[in-house]
């Protein structure tokens, strides 16, 4: 799992309260009852500037307990979280201890997926310079000033 995607199931988790079991990548059958499952995140890219692109990623984190209720109270407590801080969450070390660096969550949505299920969606964007900076954008025009100044 990326430094990131770490942070946030990290924060996902500790929000959603203790005596949750947390499953990654797969679910395989006879887990655990409540838990949240973190799928591999969905990731596109965009254009931002001139020297910057952007990978868009989508996270859609399940929620599973013996109720459906049950299921919308954890998702919901996480959601309240997330918002309650600003769609901040910080990024951590592999050891856990903060970075002091924080990625901003820009759409956080929780649906019920099924009975006993509800899903968060999560989205975000990390941006990065391109890899070959040293060629220079062409400029697109160029504008010659002469001033004539009488005295």
């Amino acid at each position: 799992m990326e430094q990131i995607e770490a942070s946030i199931a990290n924060y996902v988790l500790s929000a959603a309260g203790k005596n949750i079991t947390p499953y990654y990548n797969e679910l395989k059958a006879g887990f655990k009852v409540p838990s949240v499952f973190f799928p591999e995140t969905d990731t596109g890219t965009s254009r931002e500037d001139l020297d910057t692109y952007a990978f868009n990623d989508a996270w859609y984190i399940k929620f599973f307990h013996s109720t459906t209720d049950n299921a919308k109270a954890i998702a919901k407590k996480v959601l309240a979280k997330i918002v309650g801080g600003r769609y901040l969450i910080p990024i951590l070390n592999e050891d856990g201890t903060p970075t002091g660096r924080k990625i901003r969550i820009s759409r956080a949505e929780i649906k019920k997926a099924d009975d006993g299920v509800y899903q968060m969606w999560l989205d975000w964007d990390e941006s990065y310079e391109y890899d070959d900076l040293s060629v220079k954008s062409e400029k697109m025009q160029t504008y010659d000033v002469s001033l004539n100044l009488k005295e």
